[in-house]
């Protein structure tokens, strides 16, 4: 299976990513999760909400606190970059409204 990780700019996420090839099984299914929700890396493509797993992954992780007010969590693909057997995605945080 092709390796890709996600970077995520601004937001709660901001400075974070996910690695399909991590050795934290949570981290290798919010990865395949949040890929395939960007449609497979679409530039432009992306999500508006975090999984209540996801929330809890980065609660765990210390990315963010359980109870802290949140910055939002629209996140769309800006880059796309191809480094052959691995695929980077860029994410950036989209303020609501």
């Amino acid at each position: 299976m092709k390796r890709f990780v996600l970077e995520f700019l601004g937001g709660d996420w901001d400075g974070r990513q996910l690695d399909s090839h991590s050795t934290d099984h949570d981290e290798v299914m919010l990865s395949q999760v949040y890929y395939f929700l960007t449609q497979d890396g679409t530039i432009g493509k992306g999500f508006s909400e975090f999984s209540e797993q996801a929330r809890a992954f980065a609660c765990k992780r210390g990315w963010m606190e359980a109870d802290g007010p949140s910055k939002g969590h629209d996140y769309k693909v800006i880059e796309r970059r191809d480094e052959g057997d691995r695929t980077r995605l860029r994410l950036k945080h989209a303020s609501r409204g």
